[in-house]
């Protein structure tokens, strides 16, 4: 059923489907295949039983309810603009839901998707020995008020729009978005991949802390995006630094960490 809405030419149209599963990503990470049928293959349950998100957070989700769903690609080489993809897949996601919905999501640097603030997304990528998963997970027809407390700052699709949305249209949608930029990727157009990801990336313009691998966060202005992905932060007390990954708040101007 899923595998038939589909309208790109490769993206999801192999799709095994779970009713209920551990984690996609980590069923898509382990399945066994050749790179050629491996390739564009979508996992997609209806509920999770230890879906995750970065740092190893849980991610929270009704049973049917949502999008949940990892996508196996084999990308060209080099494997370190692979991380690339990921802003690709949250500014697909913007586009999808812009164009479906009329909505106003941007992108957090380096991969969640909000709306007024609120995070409706989240896109975890975790690599194998031959093969790149693009986990995502879209908030649809949930109730943000029936998640646990530390989870209630989200928002869904229904809680916007005060209505439904046919999930795996909106899927479609996505693949189809993201199939787009993935063929950009493989032709090297990191420039062409920049401008589509800044335009949508709200993160740029605003006084940002930045948790890295560090004792101590970096604080300052995020100014610019680089072709390679990285994020571009002029430092309050320090020289500009560009970083690959991190977890990123956006801080009000005169907001600073107390000494």
């Amino acid at each position: 059923m899923i595998a038939e809405r589909m309208r790109t030419k490769r993206f999801g149209r192999a799709v095994s489907y779970f009713h209920r599963i551990d984690s996609t990503n980590t069923f898509a990470l382990k399945v066994a295949g050749e790179r050629d049928a491996l390739h564009g293959r979508l996992i997609v349950a209806g509920g999770q039983s230890g879906g995750r998100g970065r740092h190893g957070r849980r991610w929270w989700n009704e049973p049917e309810k949502d999008i949940l769903c990892s996508l196996i690609l084999c990308p060209p080489e080099p494997r370190a603009m692979w991380h690339l993809l990921t802003l690709s897949c949250g500014a697909s996601i913007c586009e999808a839901l812009r164009d479906s919905y009329g909505l106003p999501a941007g992108m957090r640097w380096p991969n969640d998707v909000l709306i007024d603030g609120r995070k409706l997304c989240g896109v975890l990528t975790e690599s194998g020995e031959d093969r790149l998963v693009i986990g995502f997970g879209v908030n649809c027809n949930g109730d943000p008020e029936k998640l646990p407390e530390d989870a209630r700052a989200a928002t869904s699709l229904r809680a916007e729009l005060g209505r439904s949305v046919q999930r795996w249209s909106l899927l479609s949608r996505i693949l189809e978005c993201f199939e787009r930029r993935y063929a950009l990727f493989c032709t090297h157009d990191t420039e062409g991949l920049r401008k589509q990801h800044l335009s949508l990336l709200g993160t740029l313009g605003r006084r940002v802390r930045v948790w890295t691998s560090g004792k101590h966060p970096i604080e300052g202005m995020a100014i610019d995006l680089e072709e390679s992905g990285r994020l571009v932060v002029l430092c309050d007390h320090g020289p500009q630094v560009s970083l690959s990954s991190g977890e990123v708040t956006e801080l009000k101007l005169e907001e600073k960490t107390k000494s």
